[in-house]
């Protein structure tokens, strides 16, 4: 009996050191390449996860917030293109043109309480869909995503390396069986998953010390009167806009902030690989920070293209952060299966 509890005991720390051997081993890990994952990525493996394909889920799935954004972002050029990016181009003055039909006139005859608040339910009936309703219709979206891949469309990655992803989809880890991977920006199954522009709207309302300060008392008192003549429902109407630009805006740097751990992995890296990504403005700060955090000067960096005419474009964002243009090589998708494409150094 006491034999086999010791033995027990025995096989028990073993298990307990073996596995702390492990934890410190993955925990000391050095990597020497870090893939950067796009939606590109996604679409090779004949995914549907293009921004057009939410468009189709809109149009089935909720009419009343696809009329909202083909009414107040849809008029903007190539929208659906670069879907995220368009989100900062939001016309205040047509809501607010829209809007004044109902500011009915304090003096009118059928005047009621109901209406110091008209407009502004209608403003806050547009921000919402075009906030938590598109939102909530994006992440349904991307739920229902079937994962799979045409035939011979896998491509030949190292599941040992550092994973960045920029997709809210499961693709690296249904199709590749690869869970070392950051998605930086959340996954569907995350309600806070981050969608958005980089445009930070200024605050526009005025100093007023300052304009007291530069008008003088007086005159100062006059501006006073003139603002307090303004339309309270109207100003309460541009603060609900206004909340828009907050609830859409993808803050890039506190994100980086959040993933220091992550972007602290990165010093030993040899090779970044970018499969599927644009390099838009919007994602740049990342990519920055990622060459900030390499500490080989030499490392190379692959691009996939669907297009040649955006190589230029790629190699161009890549030495705006720093990378010399000797370290760039642009390659086909097919460059990543098991026998190697064409190549442009």
């Amino acid at each position: 009996m006491m034999q086999d509890r010791y033995q027990r005991w025995v096989k028990y720390k073993k298990r307990v050191r073996a596995k702390r051997r492990k934890s410190k081993k993955k925990k000391n890990q050095c990597y020497t390449k870090l893939y950067v994952i796009g939606n590109g990525f996604d679409l090779h493996h004949g995914i549907q996860s293009s921004y057009f394909n939410f468009k189709d889920f809109l149009e089935e799935n909720d009419p009343d917030v696809i009329n909202v954004v083909d009414t107040y972002l849809g008029n903007i050029e190539d929208f659906w293109w670069n879907f995220e990016k368009s989100l900062a181009y939001l016309d205040e003055d047509q809501i607010l043109d829209h809007t004044s039909n109902y500011l009915v006139s304090y003096g009118a005859d059928d005047w009621s309480d109901a209406n110091h608040h008209d407009s502004q339910y209608e403003i806050n009936r547009i921000i919402e869909s075009l906030t938590r309703g598109l939102k909530q219709n994006f992440i349904d979206w991307v739920l229902q995503i079937e994962i799979k891949h045409k035939k011979n469309q896998l491509l030949d990655l190292e599941k040992n390396s550092l994973f960045l992803s920029f997709n809210y989809t499961s693709t690296l880890e249904k199709l590749y069986q690869i869970n070392n991977i950051n998605h930086i920006h959340g996954k569907a199954i995350d309600s806070d998953l981050i969608l958005g522009h980089d445009y930070k709207k200024p605050d526009n309302k005025p100093d007023l010390e300052k304009i007291r300060r530069e008008l003088g008392e007086e005159v100062y008192n006059e501006y006073l009167e003139e603002l307090s003549e303004d339309d309270v429902r109207v100003t309460e109407g541009r603060d609900i806009i206004n909340s828009y630009f907050t609830d859409t805006y993808k803050p890039t740097s506190d994100i980086i902030k959040e993933n220091k751990a992550f972007f602290a992995k990165m010093k030993t890296i040899g090779e970044i690989i970018i499969i599927g990504h644009s390099l838009e403005d919007v994602d740049m700060p990342y990519f920055e920070e990622i060459f900030k955090s390499i500490h080989n000067s030499n490392s190379k960096w692959t691009v996939s293209y669907h297009d040649e005419k955006h190589i230029p474009k790629h190699r161009q964002a890549l030495k705006n952060i720093g990378v010399k243009n000797e370290q760039i090589n642009n390659v086909r998708m097919d460059y990543f299966y098991p026998t190697e494409g064409v190549l442009f150094g």
